[in-house]
């Protein structure tokens, strides 16, 4: 029996170092992202960060503003969702390009707004 109080009391010893762990990496993370957060809220222009599959993952205020709709509505949709398939695939295959030439370009691009026509000038740069 005192072999295993033993071992219990080690097993609660690791348990509480890697829970000690979690902690302090969460805290980072957390750290991390309102650092973020308050740079792409920090500034006038559109920002945006799109997934492979062209899906948005970050939107700032701005840009939603640009869109014309909430970040809510934003995040998790791909451009043809939103923009509808005659805007939407053409922005997507530019996404492609980019991503495939693992080079930043500088564009101008349109895309449907609710007073009309919205013209963008972005510099899309490949992540991974």
């Amino acid at each position: 029996i005192t072999k295993r109080l033993q071992m219990e009391e080690q097993l609660n010893q690791h348990r509480d170092r890697l829970e000690n762990l979690v902690q302090e990496r969460t805290a980072e993370l957390e750290k991390s992202h309102l650092t973020l957060k308050s740079v792409i809220e920090g500034t006038d222009a559109p920002v945006f960060l799109k997934d492979k599959n062209s899906r948005y993952l970050i939107v700032n205020t701005a840009c939603a503003k640009a869109m014309g709709m909430p970040v809510k509505k934003i995040l998790g949709k791909n451009d043809i969702e939103i923009f509808g398939p005659e805007y939407g695939k053409s922005l997507m295959d530019i996404d492609k390009k980019v991503v495939k030439s693992k080079t930043a370009r500088a564009l101008e691009e349109t895309t449907p707004g609710k007073d009309g026509p919205v013209h963008w000038h972005t510099l899309k740069n490949p992540w991974s």
